[in-house]
This record gives C-alpha cells, sequence and structure tokens, in this order.
C-alpha cells in the first residue's frame, strides 16, 4: 500500500456527481448522498478534505476525469479499458452485479426472448461491452439503445421505448417498482466498483481511500459497515410477486377470449350494459397492443372488428375499415386470396393456416395468418376472426438461404447446385433437334493473382470475367460458376453443336487475353477451356458430361493454357491411365519399389569423380516405367516432395558408404531436384535435416538444378542457393543451354558447375551449331570460374573433341550405363586388367 502524501490533506477534490441511487445520486433535498457518496464524506473528514460535487450524467463524468477536470469518481466498476484510461485504489470499496428489467405484461424468463428485442443501457458503462459480448455468444440480434442514465432507461421500458433495461441490481431493486418494471432472471456481470482518478493524476487520493478502506474492513465495528447495512437495509418499494403477474397475465388472456365472445354472442343485443362497455374498452386496449393485426369479419366478409395495428399498418381510421370488404379495401386482385381463405373457414368450420402478403402505407410485408370460425349459441358460424405471428423477415431469411442454395454471392451467377438441379432436366429432356455444347472455364494462374495482388483484386478481376462472359454467351446459353476460378458454359444448339461451340470457344480465349485493370493494378489473365458436345438425340448424362469437359480442360493446361481443348475418347483413356498410374505410384512409394541406380562421371584421366542419382520405378505389372512418364506425374500429383526426399536421403546415405571405401571415398554424389521441390519453402531446411540425419558430408554432395526452375523467381533461387553454399553443398546447373540461357541472371548466381546438354554433345562432329555452343558454354564456365561436364558422352571422339576445347569432365554411355550400387561395387571388386 503506498504512503499517503500529506498534500492530499486539506485539498479541495472535485468529485463527479451522477444519479445511481442508491450508491451516488442527489437526494429530494439537493444534497449528494448515497453509498459511495457517505463513504467519502467520512474519509473527507478524517483527511481535511473539502468536497466540491460536480453533477454531470455519467458518460459526462468518465470525460472530465479523464481531462483532469474531475478529482475523483465514485462507483467505477475496474476494466482494462477503464485501467489504461484511470487509476484505481487496490481495495474494492463495493460489489455489485447486472440485472435485466422488464415490464410485468411482457414477461422476460429466458435470455433467447431477447432475440429481436430492444434493451435500454447505460452510455460508456462497463455493462454495455460485456452484455454484447454475451448475446453475440448466444447469437442474438438485439437492439441496444444507450441512456444517458438509468431513470431514463428504466422511462424508455416503461414507455415502451425498448422492451428490457439493465441497471445494477441495487438501483433496480429500488427503482424497479416506481417505473412498473419487475426484475427477471437474468442476471450476469458481478463486478467490483471503486473510486477513480484521472490518469497519472491523484495518487494520493488513491492511498488515503485505500488506507481507510483497509482499515475499516478489518474492523466489523466501523462506519464502513454501518453505512453498508444502512442503505442494503432500505425498504424497496413493494414489488408483484412473480407468481400473482403470470395468474393475472393468464386471467386476463382467458378474460379476453371470454368477453371477445361474448361480446360477439350478443352482437344483435341493442342495449348494453356499462360493466359490458368496460370490459368492452379493456379488451380493445388488451388487443390494440398486441403485435399481430386482429380482426372480425362476418359472413358477408365485412369487417366488423380491427385492431388498432390493423388500422396504424393500414393508414385508415376504423370508419374506414368497418363494413368494408377487402375488394372495397384493396381492390380484386390484391383481395381474391384472402376471400379464398375466408370461403374455407365458413364452408369447412375449422381453423384455416395461410401465408397473405398486405400493403400498407409504404410497404409490403407477409403474414401468417390464422382464421378462426366463431359460433353463437346454436353452434352457427356468424363471423371469423382472424389473427396475422408479421413473417416479414422470415421470409427474407428464407429467400436468402434459398438464393444462396443456387447462386454464387460474388458473382451472382448460378452454381453447381443449380446446373444439377435445374440445368439437368433441361439437358435430358431437350428436343431431338438439339445438340449441346458443355464447357468448364478455368482462369490460368488465378491462385498467383490472388496471392500477388489480394482477393479484393481476384474477386474484381472474377466480376470482369463475368461481364465478359455473359457479353459473349448466346442467347440460348447459361452460365454457371462452379467456385473459385473455374465457370461451366451450357449451350444448347440447333443441329450439331461442333462449329457454333468452336467458334465460341475461339472468342472467348481472345476475350480473357485483354488486359484487366483496376485501381493501380494492371495484368493479363488467360484461360484454359475444356468442350465435350452432345449430338442432336444423343441423351448424355450431366455428370459424365462435365467429367468429359474437365479433362479436356485439364488436356488444354497440360497443351500449355491459354486456349481450348475438344475432348475425344483418346483423352478419356490417357485420363484413366494416369490415374491408375497415380494410384500404383502412390503404392509403390509404400511398397518401396521405387530405387536409384548411379550414373559415374570422369575426368579427362578416366579417373571416377562422382556419380549422378537417378530414380527408377520397377511397377509390380508394368515392370520398369520412364522416368519421362512417372516424374511429371508426380510433379502434378505432389508426390515429387516425398520422393524426392526420399531419393536425398539414399543418395547421401550412399555418399556415406563409399566415404568409407578406399576406392570410393573421393566420390561426390549428384542430385536431380525438381522445379516443385526447389520452390517449396522448406526446401534447405530438409537438405540441412538430410544431411544431419546421414552424416553424408556437404562438400561431397551436389544438387542439379534446370535454368527453367531458376528464371521464374531468381531472387528465390539467389536465397536458395546461397543457402545451400553456405552448408557446403555446391550447386550445378543442369541441361545448359537449352532454356532460356543469360548471362544477366547467370552472373548473379552462387553456382559450381555448368552442364553440357547431350543433345548439343551428340552433334558436336557434326553440326557446326552445336559445336559453337558447346564451345561457348566451356569458355563460358572458364570466365565464371566454373567447373563444366558433359553428359551424353558416348563416342570416343566426342570425349577427344571435349577434351581438346577445354571440357575436362564426362557422363555418358561412353564409360558405362547407369547401374545399382550393388553392381557397381561387383565391377570395382573386379581385378584391373
Amino acid at each position: 500500500m503506498a504512503e499517503i502524501d500529506a498534500s492530499a490533506q486539506g485539498q479541495v477534490v472535485r468529485v463527479g456527481l451522477y444519479e445511481n441511487e442508491p450508491k451516488v445520486f442527489t437526494n429530494t433535498a439537493g444534497v449528494p448522498a448515497g453509498i459511495f457518496i457517505d463513504l467519502l464524506n467520512e474519509i473527507a473528514v478524517t483527511q481535511n478534505w473539502t468536497l466540491d460535487y460536480r453533477p454531470c450524467d455519467w458518460s459526462q463524468c468518465l470525460n472530465w476525469l479523464e481531462t483532469g477536470q474531475l478529482d475523483l469518481m465514485p462507483d467505477v466498476a475496474l476494466t482494462d479499458d477503464r485501467q489504461r484510461r484511470f487509476d484505481f485504489h487496490q481495495q474494492p470499496a463495493l460489489n455489485s452485479w447486472s440485472q435485466l428489467y422488464s415490464r410485468p405484461d411482457q414477461p422476460i424468463v429466458s435470455i433467447f426472448q431477447l432475440n429481436d428485442a430492444r434493451v435500454a443501457l447505460l452510455q460508456d458503462s462497463v455493462q454495455l461491452p460485456y452484455f454484447q459480448s454475451m448475446l453475440i455468444n448466444f447469437g442474438l440480434q438485439t437492439e441496444l439503445i444507450e441512456a444517458p442514465d438509468y431513470p431514463e432507461a428504466f422511462r424508455r421500458v416503461r414507455d415502451g421505448e425498448a422492451d428490457a433495461a439493465v441497471s445494477n441490481y441495487l438501483y433496480g431493486a429500488l427503482h424497479a417498482s416506481q417505473y412498473n418494471l419487475v426484475a427477471t432472471p437474468i442476471a450476469f456481470q458481478p463486478s467490483q466498483l471503486y473510486f477513480a482518478t484521472g490518469k497519472g493524476q491523484k495518487s494520493d487520493l488513491l492511498a488515503a481511500i485505500d488506507q481507510q478502506l483497509t482499515n475499516w474492513r478489518a474492523n466489523s465495528d466501523s462506519v464502513y459497515f454501518d453505512i453498508l447495512n444502512e442503505w442494503q437495509n432500505l425498504p424497496p418499494k413493494p414489488l408483484i410477486p412473480r407468481w400473482l403477474i403470470l395468474s393475472l397475465t393468464t386471467a386476463l388472456a382467458l378474460l379476453a377470449i371470454t368477453v371477445l365472445l361474448i361480446t360477439w354472442l350478443r352482437h344483435l343485443v341493442a342495449a348494453r350494459t356499462r360493466a359490458l362497455s368496460d370490459s368492452e374498452r379493456k379488451l380493445t386496449t388488451i388487443l390494440d397492443s398486441v403485435g399481430a393485426f386482429i380482426y372480425i369479419k362476418n359472413r358477408d366478409f365485412k369487417y366488423q372488428y380491427a385492431n388498432q395495428q390493423l388500422l396504424d399498418f393500414l393508414g385508415k381510421r376504423k370508419e374506414e375499415i368497418l363494413d368494408r370488404t377487402d375488394s372495397d379495401l384493396f381492390g380484386e386482385t390484391v383481395a381474391t386470396p384472402y376471400l379464398s381463405n375466408d370461403r374455407q373457414v365458413f364452408a369447412q368450420g375449422h381453423p384455416v393456416r395461410a401465408e397473405e402478403t398486405l400493403k400498407g402505407n409504404d410497404e409490403e410485408r407477409t403474414f401468417l395468418s390464422i382464421k378462426i370460425p366463431l359460433h353463437d349459441h346454436l353452434g352457427s358460424i356468424y363471423a371469423l376472426c382472424g389473427i396475422s405471428t408479421d413473417i416479414t423477415e422470415e421470409k427474407d431469411r428464407e429467400a436468402r438461404i434459398q438464393y444462396l442454395a443456387y447462386y454464387e454471392p460474388l458473382t451472382g451467377l448460378p452454381n453447381r447446385a443449380y446446373l444439377f438441379d435445374y440445368l439437368a432436366p433441361a439437358i435430358l429432356n431437350r428436343p431431338p433437334h438439339q445438340g449441346l455444347a458443355l464447357m468448364v472455364l478455368d482462369l490460368d494462374d488465378f491462385k498467383d493473382i490472388n496471392d500477388t495482388h489480394g482477393h479484393d483484386y481476384g474477386d474484381q478481376l472474377l466480376i470482369e470475367v463475368v461481364r465478359r462472359l455473359t457479353n459473349a454467351l448466346p442467347d440460348k446459353g447459361h452460365l454457371i460458376h462452379l467456385g473459385a476460378d473455374e465457370f461451366v458454359i451450357v449451350m444448347f444448339t440447333e443441329g450439331t453443336p461442333n462449329d457454333p461451340a468452336s467458334a465460341f470457344c475461339e472468342q472467348v480465349t481472345q476475350y480473357m487475353r485483354n488486359g484487366y485493370e483496376w485501381r493501380d493494378f494492371s495484368n493479363h489473365c488467360t484461360a484454359s477451356i475444356g468442350l465435350a458436345l452432345l449430338e442432336p438425340a444423343e441423351a448424355g448424362d450431366l455428370g459424365q458430361t462435365l467429367k468429359h469437359a474437365e479433362v479436356a480442360m485439364h488436356q488444354a493446361k497440360l497443351n500449355g493454357r491459354d486456349g481450348w481443348c475438344l475432348f475425344t475418347e483418346q483423352m478419356h483413356i490417357a485420363l484413366q491411365t494416369r490415374l491408375a498410374l497415380d494410384a500404383d505410384m502412390r503404392n509403390s512409394l509404400a511398397d518401396q519399389d521405387f530405387f536409384l541406380v548411379y550414373q559415374l562421371q570422369f575426368d579427362d584421366r578416366q579417373q571416377a569423380i562422382g556419380a549422378e542419382a537417378l530414380l527408377r520405378w520397377r511397377h509390380p505389372q508394368r515392370g520398369l516405367v520412364s522416368p519421362m512418364e512417372f516424374i511429371p506425374l508426380a510433379e502434378r500429383n505432389g508426390l515429387i516432395l516425398p520422393l524426392g526426399r526420399w531419393v536425398l536421403l539414399t543418395a547421401c546415405q550412399q555418399l556415406v558408404h563409399w566415404a568409407g571405401q578406399t576406392e570410393t571415398s573421393g566420390l561426390s554424389m549428384s542430385v536431380n531436384v525438381s522445379a516443385v521441390q526447389f520452390r517449396s519453402a522448406d526446401f534447405t531446411a530438409i537438405v540441412a535435416e538430410v544431411l544431419a540425419q546421414t552424416g553424408a558430408r556437404a562438400e561431397r554432395l551436389k544438387l542439379e538444378l534446370t535454368e527453367t526452375m531458376l528464371i521464374d523467381d531468381l531472387d528465390d533461387a539467389i536465397r536458395n542457393i546461397s543457402e545451400l553454399k553456405a552448408m557446403g553443398v555446391d550447386v550445378a546447373l543442369d541441361d545448359f543451354g537449352t532454356g532460356y540461357s543469360s548471362l544477366a541472371y547467370l552472373k548473379r548466381l552462387p553456382l559450381s558447375q555448368l552442364k553440357i546438354d547431350q543433345t548439343f554433345v551428340a552433334d558436336v562432329l557434326i553440326d557446326p551449331v552445336a559445336a559453337a555452343i558447346a564451345r561457348t558454354i566451356i569458355g563460358l564456365g572458364h570466365s565464371l570460374d566454373l567447373n563444366v561436364i558433359a553428359e551424353g558422352v558416348e563416342t570416343e571422339e566426342q570425349r577427344e573433341w571435349l577434351k581438346q576445347e577445354g571440357c575436362l569432365a564426362y557422363q555418358g554411355y561412353l564409360f558405362g550405363r547407369p547401374e545399382t550400387a550393388e553392381q557397381l561395387r561387383h565391377r570395382w571388386a573386379q581385378p584391373a586388367n
């Protein structure tokens, strides 16, 4: 506890005074009173303070305290936000909680009754954010009305401007009955109450208050407990017991029904007694307060009664309604469904339930109407009573749900469900002379656009794509948004669909190539389209036709994108083969059907200097599968990542084994890396992990990359290669000269070796261009201080030419085919000739 500063004594203290009886308020004599005021007055006596009370509403008091216009504010609940704005003492002055109050004629017994209700709360109170959070947790939509003080909050509930009000329980217990309000079972937010000062302004006041409260609480006979007993034992104004309220409410409801029946059973009685008139007035008051339209029509369908709710909605007086029919009021067209429902009541003699639409002064709303027959003492139906629980919001929600079930909210286009629920029957039942073209359109690299520019840009791009497709769509065409960046176009054609569909695909492809601009961004986005056709009289199945179009779209992607492709049966067979191969590959990865072979690399003295690890797959049924077939598939289906890690791990394990043998201890190991591997976020971390796991020497490992892997994102490539070099791992550029070779990027990459592609090596002796390229690569390597190795060397003449040009490392069939580690071990075990 802080020491009390002597300067705190004998000073004038400006205190905020707002109305929150019994804690803080101004009594009928105009004097500040309440629990906190009495406590503060006692402290002021001991500290020789002069208290200067400044009246203000709650929100204003807090603002004054924060800006230094007040020194002290009583009755402040501690929250994180307020702790940032104000200073508090340590010992709480009082404990409290919040309670909900409502009118007895509209009792609230569950928090779920607050859905669509109006609740008044104190402005800037701790109850406001807490109550909002509680409503959100229960999924409730409640209108919150901020009031400057509790009396105003209670007044609004009393006058029907709100359905309930929140206050602390001390104030509610004293004053709820004055406003004809009762406490509900909904209580929440137990809190501790303090005095507060401006942030960093009056710590001496808080220290004095803390010391006094601590001393008082330690003594049960202190003035602190006398003050609490005095205020908390005040007799509350008598409240009606809840059971009595419910009983009275039930009795009133029964009475209302009884009076209603009695009133209309005696509708022919000319002389009505005063007692009946009084009851009728009471009944009218009740019926006018009900949140529904209540009306009575006779057998001629003329209104005999309409409550005030209905009159207000129609903007008419009672005299304008009575003895009029719906046709008189709304016209024949509008009145026809009302009349049909009314007739059912009289004809069938039992209640009729129906939805009806009614237009008031300025809006049209939907109602659930329940129409009940009224019987006289002989059992004959002489009238009907209608009650119309307004369901416009519910209908709007249903319509929204229905809309979202069949339409995509961003573009407003029909979705996949619409395609199958509405268009599938139309496709199946189309006339025999009609053909059908179904196209699947997928934007190229849309994910990259989203990732680069953000989803706002992506959304605007989709909207522009829809505009272009809609403009191009023929009269008998339908545009469907399957989701993300994929669309379906359905075209009904007269006769064979091939020509118009092909022309449409060409047109759309061209439209998609045009640039897109939005805000500060501009971009070009192409599309790949797959086309599937159904000839006239060909029944077809929508699901199958859609799959065919998707197969064709993926083929268009494989063909280089920015184009379209017509589905063929060969395409389907190829897809089935790829899918089967995909499944087999996954099984083979688990069954360890993959293995490595190694092709040795030699120097100009024909000494082995290293080996390249090459992946092979022995299929259980097909035998050896070409890497040209399964590597691209692995890159598409993602298996290249686990496969690549396995290759790296196995090659490093072999490298460690060779390091322990005299004849192979100096060999290096080259491992090919795919673009998918190299661009993965954890690639360099995986290399480091494999080296640590196997114990392989980093300087003996060489990773081979292709040019196309590097130019897509040069900065990323430089960062990855630099990290590898920092580990000691060498990086070689494979197939050099076959891609987009450029000194501009080559000089920036920290490479160790260039590899001359075998297509140039094969022709160095017969093609001057190939020879010139190979010669240039060798010279470039020397000038950049890079090792150069030639692959695909098959003849002694090729090797000799390369040696003469300065290439002193070779790999190819001249020195041997790729072999397994076991085969190489046997080779080295043979005695030299």
